[in-house]
């Protein structure tokens, strides 16, 4: 029975590409189709999405990046001040620790100076590591990645943990490289 269910699954992708590739008959693009071997014949499931869903629909509503609270955040050219010096540009701030939470082969490529590097998922086993830093969970930190989405996630892990001063940089390492220094490596 199995080889039987096999070449008729098999028999009906292949018809389905067919219709694809030559444009004849109409493919089950975006629709689903049941077969039952026990009696040999296939059915349409008809579906469609529940209006009254409480999720975003398009898969770019779902995965797009959403920046935390702005107070949150620090954009690149901001951060550069910081990092020059507490009376550089009027800004009167302690530089912050630099948290680079991506993977040590992303890091050997392209860093930014003097930062520690915790990859996210050893963040939750390392936090130690952080408050032992002068100032310890109120440390000013940034955290960065590639582009802020590990970031962003890192900030939580942090406020759990309930460091108070931590930020995370808009657009990671590779918004630095385009906004602060265009000599720096992009991947």
């Amino acid at each position: 029975m199995l080889p039987t269910v096999c070449v008729v699954v098999g028999a009906m992708m292949a018809t389905e590409a067919l219709k694809l590739l030559t444009g004849i008959g109409e493919p089950l693009i975006g629709r689903v189709a049941s077969f039952d071997a026990l009696t040999g014949t296939t059915r349409e499931i008809a579906y469609r999405r529940d209006p009254d869903a409480a999720r975003p629909g398009s898969i770019e509503e779902r995965t797009a990046v959403r920046e935390p609270d702005p107070a949150r955040s620090i954009t690149p050219p901001k951060l550069a001040q910081l990092l020059a010096g507490p009376t550089t540009g009027g800004i009167h701030e302690t530089p912050p620790v630099l948290l680079d939470v991506r993977e040590a082969p992303e890091a050997s490529f392209v860093s930014l100076p003097h930062s520690v590097l915790i990859p996210l998922g050893q963040l939750p086993d390392r936090l130690g590591e952080l408050e032992a830093l002068p100032g310890g969970r109120d440390a000013s930190i940034v955290v960065y990645c590639h582009h802020g989405v590990r970031s962003v996630r890192a900030l939580d892990v942090l406020d759990t943990a309930g460091f108070t001063k931590v930020r995370h940089l808009s657009g990671g390492i590779d918004a630095w490289s385009v906004q602060v220094d265009p000599e720096l490596a992009r991947y």
